[in-house]
């Protein structure tokens, strides 16, 4: 048995989303289940799905436009929009209501349009937030490469570890997929003539020092610009990294040729997330558990409504 613990994932003005199940709560990729509270009149951007969306309505009620067509659906009543269909939601009241996605949600496999407005449900700060919970979701450790003779020096001294463009960036660069470190260590300090380790971290052992880490757009180190990640974020941590016991897992060695080109971080491979190729397989071998688990939890909200009218 797993017992899941909500996340609010988006919290705006006239809607609040807690996920139970899915990519953020349970970590799960199959399946997603939310609560979903509007308090006020609001609309989502369009948006084209790339999942099968179960819908129970709870209270209040919805306007679902598809092919330009609108339909309100109550309280009391189930939804099903198959995966590709471009939909709007929009509310004039408050509305409680459950989505259960097949494969679970995702900022990437939403099909969301752009659409901007005062009247939208999830803003861009809320859609920015949303995007950052996903990402951190995907990665158990985080990596900071140091320059040996400054990490062995505080180290030393007992000191908080600070990057040499701290002051001018205004926190500590770090990368959340270890596949990338390589890459970015080549584009930034290639240069550099100093020996390098590869500290691993959590987000968890850096709270424990009272660093907070966001997940952002990539960004320059110095003088030096942002590298091309597309929109993949990155992990930014807010103060330095403590020498104390506890905070860095573990060092791990990085090697370099003649050139100064970095070629390797022995042992990181060990964390290394699995291919996009592995994670389908391991998809479509649960589609039937997922399906299943949908079937439960349209059952409960059935049970949830008739409980209410008999109340």
């Amino acid at each position: 048995m797993e017992v899941t613990t909500p996340v609010d994932v988006v919290v705006a003005p006239n809607l609040k989303i807690t996920e139970y199940f899915g990519n953020v709560a349970s970590k799960d990729p199959r399946l997603s289940a939310c609560i979903c509270e509007v308090t006020g009149p609001c609309e989502e951007a369009y948006q084209t799905p790339g999942f099968d969306e179960y819908v129970l309505v709870l209270e209040g009620g919805v306007t679902i436009r598809v092919n330009d067509k609108d339909q309100f659906v109550e309280a009391g009543s189930g939804l099903f929009l198959a995966k590709g269909t471009r939909v709007k939601w929009s509310w004039d009241r408050p509305c409680k209501y459950v989505p259960i996605c097949l494969p679970a949600f995702s900022p990437a496999n939403c099909g969301r349009e752009e659409e901007t407005g005062d009247h939208i449900a999830k803003p861009e700060e809320s859609m920015q937030a949303l995007r950052a919970l996903h990402e951190a979701s995907k990665h158990e450790y985080l990596y900071h490469v140091a320059k040996v003779p400054r990490w062995e020096a505080c180290k030393a001294a007992g000191r908080m570890y600070y990057p040499p463009t701290y002051k001018q960036d205004g926190f500590t660069h770090a990368t959340a997929d270890a596949s990338k470190l390589i890459a970015v260590l080549n584009h930034f300090y290639q240069d550099s003539p100093e020996d390098f380790v590869c500290l691993r971290l959590t987000t968890k052992s850096l709270e424990s020092s009272g660093v907070t880490t966001v997940y952002e757009q990539t960004a320059p180190v110095g003088d030096i610009p942002a590298i091309d990640a597309g929109e993949q974020l990155f992990p930014h941590l807010l103060g330095g990294i403590s020498t104390e016991a506890g905070v860095v897992l573990q060092e791990l060695p990085v090697t370099r040729d003649g050139s100064g080109r970095f070629l390797d971080i022995p042992g990181i491979k060990d964390f290394c997330e699995p291919s996009e190729k592995a994670r389908r397989r391991r998809i479509v071998r649960s589609q039937m558990a997922a399906a299943g688990a949908a079937a439960l939890a349209v059952g409960l909200g059935l049970g949830y409504l008739l409980g209410k009218r008999r109340a």
